[in-house]
C-alpha cells in the first residue's frame, strides 16, 4: 500500500506541475500597444562559432511580423566564419542587422571575472537602441508572430522580464527518445506556477526584458561571475520585486506557456548534450531548493511504480498511467517519439548520470569546458 501511495503522489505531482495554462486573450487597445512595442525591441544574439546555426536564425528573425527595431549579433571571437555569414546576410536583408566584433574578455581578477556569454550579451546591450531587449541564442528559430505574442503577453501582465518555453526539434533518434527527460526538468522547475526564487524556470534562448528592469537589476554585469546567466537574471528580478524595492522599474517576471514561440536544437551531439546539461545541472545546484530532490524521487517513483511496476497490480497501473501521461504531455514540448516514455529507463539513466557528474563537479570544484573555454565555478563566483 505504501508503494502505491508514493507512486500516486509522484503522478499527482507531475500532473500538477505540468497542468498547462489558459490561452492568451487581449483587448484591442493592448493589441495595438503590443504591435507598436515590437518596433522598439532590440534583439541581441551572442554568437560563438555558430556557423551552422546563425543563418536559419537570421532568416526566422527577418520574417517576424511586426518587425523589431534592430538585430545585434555579437561575434564572440568565432573562428568558423560566423561573422562573415552574418555580414553577408545583413548586406541583403531589409532587417537592420548590426554585427559587433566582440572584445576579448577582461582579464580575471580576484574580485571580478566574466562568463563569456554574459560578456557578449553585455556588449550587445550597450549598442542597443531599443526600449526592450530580447536576448536569444543562435540555435533558435523564431515563428513569424512570436515577437508580437511575447510582447502582448508582457504588456498584458506588465512584466519586466519574460522567458518562453522552447519547442525541441528532436532531429535525431536519441533526441526524440528523451522527451521524459525534458518533462521532468520542467516539472521540477515549475514554469506553469508562480515564479519563486528557488523554484524558477528561465532559459537563455529567450529572455525579453524591459530595459528599465534590466538596468534596475544591474543587467548581465550583475551575474557576470555565474556559470549560466538565465536563472540568476530571473532570480534577480523576482527577488527585487518580492522585496518591494522602491525602484518602480523592477516589474514581475513571468514565463510564456501558451504555445511554442520558437524551436531549438540545443545540442547537435549526445556528447554536447551531456556536457551542456552537466554544466546546467552544476549551476542549478547553487540556485535551486534541495526539495527538488524529493520531487525527482516522487516522479521517478510514479514512472517505475515505486519499484514494483512488474510484480504488483496497483503500482503497475500507476506506472502505466504515468507513461501514458508522459506520451501526451511531451507532444507540446517538442518532436518527441512515443517510444521515449516506453523506454523511460533511458531518460532516467541520463538524468541520474548527469546529476551525479554535476554533483562530483560541485564537490571537487572541477573545471567546466564549453565552446573552447574553460571555467572553474569557484573562480567565476564573485
Amino acid at each position: 500500500m505504501f508503494d502505491i501511495l508514493i507512486a500516486t503522489a509522484g503522478l499527482f505531482l507531475l500532473m500538477i506541475r505540468m497542468r498547462g495554462s489558459v490561452g492568451l486573450s487581449i483587448d484591442k487597445a493592448l493589441s495595438l500597444t503590443a504591435r507598436d512595442q515590437c518596433g522598439r525591441v532590440s534583439i541581441i544574439v551572442p554568437a560563438r562559432n555558430e556557423a551552422l546555426n546563425i543563418l536559419p536564425l537570421l532568416q526566422s528573425l527577418e520574417q517576424l511580423s511586426p518587425p523589431p527595431l534592430e538585430v545585434i549579433v555579437v561575434d564572440d571571437e568565432s573562428t568558423d566564419g560566423t561573422g562573415e555569414i552574418v555580414q553577408n546576410f545583413a548586406s541583403q536583408s531589409s532587417l537592420p542587422i548590426k554585427l559587433i566584433s566582440g572584445k576579448e574578455k577582461p582579464r580575471p581578477t580576484s574580485s571580478d571575472n566574466w562568463n563569456g556569454k554574459s560578456w557578449a550579451c553585455h556588449q550587445g546591450q550597450a549598442a542597443a537602441q531599443g526600449e526592450f531587449l530580447l536576448f536569444t541564442d543562435a540555435d533558435t528559430e523564431h515563428h513569424a508572430d512570436s515577437l508580437y505574442e511575447a510582447m502582448a503577453y508582457r504588456t498584458q501582465h506588465q512584466l519586466g522580464l519574460l522567458s518562453c518555453l522552447p519547442y525541441h526539434q528532436g532531429t535525431t533518434l536519441w533526441e526524440s527518445l528523451l522527451g521524459p527527460f525534458h518533462v521532468w526538468l520542467l516539472a521540477m522547475t515549475n514554469p506553469y506556477g508562480t515564479p519563486k526564487p528557488h523554484r524558477l524556470y528561465a532559459i537563455g534562448q529567450y529572455l525579453l526584458f524591459e530595459r528599465k528592469t534590466y538596468q534596475g537589476i544591474g543587467g548581465h554585469q550583475a551575474v557576470r561571475g555565474e556559470l549560466v546567466e538565465d536563472i540568476p537574471l530571473a532570480q534577480a528580478v523576482v527577488k527585487a520585486h518580492l522585496r518591494g524595492d522602491n525602484n518602480q522599474d523592477i516589474k514581475p517576471y513571468g514565463v510564456y506557456t501558451q504555445k511554442p514561440l520558437y524551436k531549438v536544437r540545443m545540442y547537435p551531439s549526445f556528447g554536447d548534450f551531456f556536457r551542456g546539461w552537466r554544466r546546467n545541472f552544476r549551476a542549478g545546484m547553487e540556485m535551486t531548493s534541495p526539495w527538488l530532490v524529493l520531487d525527482a524521487v516522487l516522479m521517478f517513483a510514479a514512472v517505475t511504480g515505486a519499484g514494483h511496476a512488474w510484480d504488483q497490480l496497483g503500482p503497475f497501473l500507476i506506472a502505466t498511467l504515468t507513461v501514458i501521461y508522459l506520451m501526451w504531455i511531451q507532444r507540446r514540448l517538442g518532436r518527441f517519439s512515443p517510444w521515449g516514455p516506453l523506454l523511460f529507463p533511458l531518460s532516467l539513466t541520463v538524468f541520474c548520470v548527469i546529476s551525479i557528474a554535476a554533483l562530483i563537479d560541485k564537490t571537487f570544484g572541477l573545471q567546466q569546458h564549453w565552446k573552447g573555454r574553460v571555467f572553474r565555478h569557484d573562480a567565476l563566483r564573485l
